[in-house]
């Protein structure tokens, strides 16, 4: 205490603590040092008395939490480190509080998220929800594991907050953290009954007519769109409906972002309409679409044979067939798949490299052209 160095100072509370010496008036002096270094030491000392005394743990936390809005960013994130040890339900306030007083800090919201527990989350989550107006800015990260350690109360309350629509649209956060509850009502039974005691289904049922409506709406953002696709996949329809939808976005008039994320729902529709649909649009896509589909085709029996049945009528060529994918085409299947594969791509190349080369010789008897290249060029480039 009484060094003038405070190196020095941190020094001798990191001995007291080692030696099993550290007293409440120690820690609690160095809370209000005034040199930042000595406090963010202090308050991670300070853990080793967490869990002792109650009177003395209690005394720390009081004496501990103003420096959650400490003026020294590396104080407050060692705060927020250091309260996961008290098993106390104030901490979920004061980390909610840190939490949106710092909404562009990364790692202190990391810090924050190690810090919850059973007796702290749900509380967290209650501040979190009373300060809807900021809920976005937090909720694509901090939802999942929420979801994860909340009871199904507070669970539902959270699911309340996301699936509430304005002006009959959702946000793009919502879009995003909408998989997470969908997924809890799919399996979760305790919390699909709290959340129907709530009329939350109802709420969810609003959700696919506008989904669909952002999806195939061009004058929508981007993400907000892909964001959509992602989540029609765990909204509870009909398979039809999903291969509609992504039929009217497969084509060139719509990002590639969003052709991709088609691409994904349909490869997670195992109906042979989804593969019929990616063939039928595979001459409308970019290359990069293109790629994205051949995963999905190969990913099953079912839809490698009906590729192998379009390239073999060549509505698909089988130079467009990468060498990955073919490997993929002859490791799925028993010998008639293997067969079949075998047959399509056989005499696809002449292995006879003199017959390729004579059969190309006379390309360097044409006559140059500059002009007819000129109008090529301004035509294409």
């Amino acid at each position: 205490r009484e060094s003038t160095l405070p190196a020095a100072r941190v020094v001798a509370l990191s001995l007291l603590t080692n030696s099993g010496i550290l007293t409440l008036d120690d820690a609690v002096d160095a809370f209000e040092d005034a040199d930042a270094n000595v406090r963010r030491h202090a308050v991670r000392v300070a853990e080793s008395l967490a869990n002792g005394d109650a009177v003395v743990s209690d005394t720390v936390l009081t004496k501990l939490l103003p420096l959650a809005t400490d003026s020294d960013a590396h104080v407050r994130l060692q705060v927020a480190c250091s309260l996961g040890q008290w098993q106390d339900i104030t901490t979920g306030d004061v980390l909610a509080d840190v939490l949106l007083n710092n909404p562009h800090d990364s790692f202190l919201e990391a810090a924050i998220m190690s810090s919850l527990h059973k007796e702290n989350v749900d509380r967290f989550a209650e501040h979190l929800v009373e300060q809807s107006g900021q809920l976005h800015r937090h909720a694509v990260r901090t939802f999942p594991v929420l979801f994860a350690m909340c009871s199904d109360a507070i669970k539902a309350r959270l699911a309340l907050a996301v699936s509430q629509t304005s002006s009959q649209r959702l946000e793009l956060w919502q879009w995003k953290v909408l998989p997470t509850v969908l997924e809890h009502f799919e399996r979760h039974e305790g919390f699909r009954q709290t959340f129907k005691q709530q009329k939350g289904d109802a709420l969810i049922e609003q959700c696919l007519p506008l989904a669909i409506q952002t999806i195939v709406d061009q004058d929508q953002e981007v993400p907000l769109r892909v964001a959509a696709l992602h989540t029609l996949h765990h909204l509870q329809i009909e398979k039809d409906v999903t291969i509609d939808v992504v039929a009217q976005v497969l084509n060139a008039r719509n990002a590639s972002e969003i052709q991709l994320a088609g691409v994904t729902a349909l490869a997670r529709n195992d109906s042979p309409d989804s593969t019929q649909l990616m063939i039928g649009k595979w001459d409308q896509v970019s290359p990069s679409v293109r790629a994205a589909m051949l995963d999905a085709l190969t990913s099953r029996v079912s839809s490698i044979e009906l590729l192998l049945q379009s390239i073999g009528q060549s509505e698909i060529r089988a130079s467009e067939i990468d060498t990955a994918s073919r490997q993929r085409i002859f490791a799925a299947g028993g010998a008639k798949l293997k067969a079949q594969a075998e047959q399509v791509f056989s005499g696809e190349v002449n292995a006879d490299r003199a017959v390729v080369i004579a059969e190309y010789s006379g390309v360097s008897e044409l006559q140059a052209s500059a002009s007819r290249g000129s109008e090529l060029f301004a035509k294409h480039c």
